[in-house]
């Protein structure tokens, strides 16, 4: 079993598994949102946002199975995914496809006048945590709603 742990009204990127005894991982200490999914070979990939250059970003981080960070998944076992200059971008749903791609979908909200512009988006990653080029624009889609 996999459960949140909220530190100081803040959603930490944290887990702990029950069965495996405990571990937690602080890789960002600001999400609005978290969404986790389950690979097939027990890897476990989160998203949440994160501030960058003070916006909000979509960033994903994989787990080992042993509840360690993924050294082998984007960079250091994190991806950070910025929308487009002047976006914020909030994640709130994760999946893993067959084929291992993962796709994050969200809330996309900018430039500039957060009242009336917001795209739905989707980002979908190489098993790697490398962007998928096959996918809308180097791996991200954004549909105006």
């Amino acid at each position: 079993m996999i459960f949140w742990v909220n530190l100081k009204n803040q959603a930490v990127i944290s887990w702990m598994v029950i069965s495996n005894g405990m571990s937690s991982q602080c890789v960002d200490d600001y999400s609005d949102e978290v969404s986790m999914a389950l690979q097939t070979d027990g890897k476990i990939v989160v998203a949440g946002s994160t501030v960058n250059l003070g916006h909000d970003n979509f960033i994903t981080v994989r787990f080992l199975p042993d509840g360690s960070i993924d050294p082998s998944f984007g960079s250091n076992g994190k991806v950070i995914t910025s929308l487009g200059e002047s976006f914020d971008g909030n994640p709130n749903s994760i999946a893993v496809q067959s084929d291992g791609k993962i796709l994050v979908g969200g809330v996309g909200v900018g430039p500039m006048n957060y009242t009336t512009w917001a795209d739905f988006a989707l980002v979908r990653f190489m098993p790697d945590g490398s962007p998928d080029p096959s996918f809308g624009i180097n791996g991200i889609v954004l549909i105006p709603l």
